[in-house]
C-alpha cells in the first residue's frame, strides 16, 4: 500500500512539473510573438488563461500580455481593462505591480488622458524607487519623456530622456536604449531639428528591426519620414511611408496607417501632385474619424486648404460639419484647433459668407489667447520648441565662463578679438531681456483689450450692413494679403481678413499683431564667433580638406576647450550629441587618439601666433 501511494505522488508530481513547464513555454512563445504574430499570441494567452491552480504571477503576466496585445491592436479600453486585472494579482509583488501601472499609462496616453497617465506613471517610478530597480525607473522616465512629447512639450521630455539614457548606459543596457532614443528622436523632430533626428531614427530603426519589434519599427518609418521630407529627401520617405503602410495592416492600427497616409499626402503636396494628394488626405481623414482619433483634425486643416485650392467648396463643407460636429475634436490640441480654424476662415473667404469667417477669426483669437495663457506661446508664434528655457535661465554664467576659457586660451594680442566676441552676446543678452519684458507687457495690454473684442463681436451686425462697402477694397487688397502671408506664414494674414471686414476692427487687431515674430539667435553667434577665427578655420581646413564648414566650426569651438556641457548648450544639442560629434570628426580626420586632436588643433592655434 505504502508503495501504491508513494508512485502515486510521483506521478502526480510529474504531471505538475509537466504543466509547470509547458506554462512557462507558453509565456515564452507570447513574449516573443506579441511582436510579429500578435493574433497567434492572443490564442497562447487565452490558453494560459484557462489553466486552472496557477501562481498569480503566472496570471498577472497573462493579462500584462493581453493588455499590451489590445494596445498593438489599438483598442486602448480593452488594453486598460486587462492591466486592472493584473493589478489584481499583483498584490504583495511590487516588481510586477511596478510594471503594470507603467504600462497602464501607455493606453491612457492613446486616449489623450495625459493627467492619468502620468499619473501612473509617478505611481510606477515610487514602486520602482522602493525596490531599487534602475531599469525600471529609466523605462518609467522615458514614458514621461513620451507623454510630454505628446502634449508638445518637448522643454519638458528632455530631462527626462536625458535621465533614461544614463541609467541605461549606467548598466550597458543598449536594447531597452531603443525607445528611449526614438523618444529623443522625436524631441529633435518637434523643434525642427531634422538631422540629429534623422541619425537617432536610423539607429532606432536598426535596433527595432533586429529585436523584432515590428510595431515599434514602423511607427518609427513615419517619423523618420517626416524628418526626410523636411531635407528635401521625398523618394526616401516615400519608401519608408508605403513600407510603414504595408507592415501596419497586421496590427490594424487605423490611427498610425491615417498618420502615414497623411504625410503622403504632404509629400505629394510638394510635388504639386494635387490629384494623388487629394486621395491620400480623403483616406488619412476617414481613417483617423472612423476611430475617433484625434489626429484627425490637423489632416482636416491640411485637407480643407487642398480643397479651397481646388476649389470643391461643397467637400470642404462635408469635411467642416464632420469634424464640428464630431467627439473627436475635443482630443485634439489648442495649436491643431487653431490651425484648423483658420483654415476654416479660407473656406469661408473662398465662398463669400464673411459672418462665418468673422466667427472663426474670433474663434482663432480665443484659441491663441489660450495657448498664451497656458504658457504655450513659442507653439503660437513659431510653432517649434526646444530647451531655450535652460539657455536663458543659464546664460548669464554660461557667458563668463565662455569669456573665461577665451582669455585662457588666446595671447594678450587677441584681446580685441575677444571684445568683438564678448560684445555682441552681451548685446544678445540685452535684447533677450527686453524681449521678455516686451512678452510681458503686450500680455497685459492683451488682456486688457479683451473687453473690447466683446464690444466688436456684439457689434456684428453694424459690420454685416458694412460688408458690401467693403467688397472692393478687399478685392484691391487681395494680392497685398497674399505677400503678407508668404512672408510671416502666421496669424497675421487672417487678422488682416478679419480687420477688413469692419475699418473700426483695424485700430483694435494692431497689439495682437505686435505679438507675432521671434529670433534665432545662434545663427548670429556662429557668424561672428567665425569671423573671428578665421585664420584657425582656413589653417584647418588646408590641413584636412576632407572637413566640411560645420566641422571646422565645431573644432573652433573644440578649441576653447569647453566642458561638453557649455558646448551643448551653445549647439543646442544634449552632451552626448557633442561627445559622438568629436568623434566622428576624429575619425574623418584620421585621429585615432584623443589627445592627438587636441594636439593637432593646439598647433595650429599656435601657428597663428607665431
Amino acid at each position: 500500500m505504502k508503495r501504491f501511494f508513494a508512485l502515486l505522488l510521483i506521478l502526480a508530481m510529474g504531471v505538475c512539473n509537466a504543466q509547470k513547464s509547458d506554462t512557462e513555454k507558453k509565456l515564452s512563445d507570447i513574449e516573443k510573438l506579441l511582436f510579429i504574430k500578435p493574433d497567434s499570441a492572443r490564442v497562447l494567452i487565452s490558453q494560459v488563461l484557462n489553466i486552472k491552480k496557477q501562481h498569480d504571477t503566472v496570471y498577472a503576466m497573462a493579462n500584462i500580455y493581453s493588455g499590451y496585445y489590445y494596445l498593438v491592436k489599438n483598442n486602448p479600453d480593452s488594453s486598460i481593462l486587462y492591466y486592472e486585472k493584473a493589478l489584481d494579482f499583483s498584490v504583495g509583488l511590487p516588481l510586477y505591480r511596478a510594471r503594470v501601472l507603467r504600462l497602464m499609462a501607455a493606453p491612457y496616453r492613446k486616449k489623450t488622458d495625459y493627467s492619468k497617465s502620468l499619473q501612473l506613471l509617478n505611481l510606477s517610478e515610487n514602486e520602482y524607487l522602493a525596490i531599487n530597480d534602475p531599469k525600471g525607473l529609466a523605462t518609467v522616465y522615458g514614458e514621461i519623456a513620451a507623454n510630454y512629447n505628446a502634449m508638445l512639450r518637448p522643454q519638458d521630455a528632455i530631462p527626462f530622456l536625458t535621465k533614461a539614457l544614463s541609467l541605461f548606459e549606467k548598466a550597458k543596457n543598449k536594447k531597452d536604449q531603443m525607445p528611449i532614443k526614438q523618444s529623443l528622436a522625436n524631441t529633435y523632430m518637434n523643434i525642427g531639428n531634422y538631422p540629429f533626428a534623422i541619425d537617432l531614427y536610423e539607429e532606432t530603426l536598426q535596433g527595432f528591426k533586429k529585436a523584432g519589434m515590428l510595431k515599434n519599427y514602423y511607427l518609427t518609418l513615419i517619423n523618420y519620414s517626416e524628418c526626410l521630407i523636411n531635407v528635401g529627401k521625398v523618394d526616401m520617405a516615400k519608401m519608408s511611408l508605403l513600407e510603414a503602410i504595408a507592415g501596419l495592416g497586421q496590427f490594424s492600427d487605423k490611427e498610425l496607417i491615417g498618420s502615414a497616409y497623411s504625410t503622403l499626402g504632404r509629400l505629394e503636396t510638394q510635388k504639386r501632385n494635387f490629384v494623388q494628394c487629394e486621395k491620400y488626405y480623403e483616406k488619412a481623414f476617414y481613417l483617423l474619424s472612423s476611430v475617433n482619433s484625434g489626429r484627425a483634425v490637423p489632416v482636416a486643416d491640411l485637407y480643407l486648404r487642398l480643397l479651397v485650392y481646388l476649389k470643391k467648396m461643397d467637400r470642404a463643407q462635408e469635411v467642416i460639419a464632420l469634424v464640428d460636429n464630431s467627439t473627436f475634436k475635443n482630443k485634439a490640441n489648442l495649436q491643431d484647433l487653431a490651425r484648423y480654424e483658420k483654415a476654416k476662415i479660407e473656406v469661408y473667404k473662398k465662398m463669400g459668407d464673411h459672418n462665418m469667417a468673422l466667427a472663426s477669426a474670433k474663434t482663432t483669437i480665443e484659441l491663441l489667447d489660450t495657448l498664451n495663457s497656458t504658457q504655450d506661446k513659442k507653439a503660437v508664434i513659431t510653432m517649434q520648441a526646444g530647451i531655450q528655457h535652460e539657455f536663458q535661465g543659464k546664460k548669464n554664467d554660461t557667458l563668463k565662463k565662455i569669456n573665461s576659457k577665451l582669455k585662457e586660451s588666446v595671447d594678450s594680442t587677441e584681446n580685441k578679438k575677444l571684445l568683438w566676441i564678448w560684445l555682441p552676446l552681451t548685446l544678445l543678452a540685452a535684447l533677450m531681456s527686453c524681449y521678455l519684458y516686451k512678452t510681458v507687457q503686450h500680455r497685459k495690454k492683451l488682456a486688457e483689450n479683451q473687453s473690447d473684442i466683446a464690444e466688436l463681436v456684439a457689434g456684428q451686425k453694424a459690420a454685416q450692413m458694412l460688408n458690401k462697402k467693403m467688397s472692393a477694397e478687399i478685392k484691391e487688397q487681395e494680392e497685398q494679403l497674399k505677400n503678407i502671408e508668404e512672408k510671416t506664414g502666421s496669424i497675421e494674414k487672417y487678422l488682416n481678413d478679419f480687420a477688413n471686414l469692419s475699418p473700426d476692427i483695424n485700430a483694435d487687431t494692431t497689439e495682437l499683431k505686435s505679438l507675432i515674430g521671434d529670433t534665432d539667435y545662434g545663427d548670429r553667434f556662429r557668424e561672428t564667433f567665425t569671423s573671428s577665427n578665421t585664420g584657425f578655420i582656413e589653417s584647418l581646413g588646408k590641413a584636412y580638406p576632407q572637413l566640411s564648414e560645420s566641422d571646422l566650426y565645431f573644432c573652433a569651438l573644440l578649441n576653447l576647450n569647453l566642458p561638453y556641457k557649455d558646448l551643448s548648450i551653445i549647439l543646442k544639442v544634449v552632451p552626448e550629441a557633442v561627445r559622438k560629434r568629436k568623434y566622428r570628426i576624429r575619425k574623418k580626420m584620421g585621429i585615432t587618439d584623443e589627445k592627438d586632436m587636441e594636439y593637432v588643433l593646439t598647433q595650429h592655434n599656435k601657428k597663428l601666433k607665431h
